[in-house]
């Protein structure tokens, strides 16, 4: 198993990426459940930061999707379609990542 640090992509946790790289470590980007779904302009936001990262960082990505909240099973049609569209946005992000 890979360690890998866990960031949200902040500014300021730019200036660690060479010490991460330099550990052969990988970074797992997140906060796509937390500040990420309060807005559309959120969510872009976040993707933006973390495509800065991608391109400063040479060693493995990997996200961190929504969770908190999401039921992935449930019952009612309707609130799995929402998941499933919160799903598919993630997707799209580790693919505009290219999360390795």
């Amino acid at each position: 198993m890979e360690f890998m640090v866990s960031l949200q992509g902040e500014t300021d946790q730019h200036s660690y990426l060479s010490e991460i790289a330099d550990l052969g470590a990988g970074i797992e980007l997140g906060s796509y459940g937390l500040v990420g779904v309060k807005s559309q302009k959120d969510w872009d936001s976040r993707i933006e930061k973390h495509i800065m990262i991608v391109n400063k960082f040479p060693g493995k990505v990997a996200i961190h999707g929504p969770f908190i909240g999401i039921e992935y099973s449930h019952i009612d049609h309707l609130i799995r379609e929402s998941i499933q569209h919160r799903i598919d946005m993630i997707f799209n992000v580790a693919c505009t990542l290219k999360v390795n």
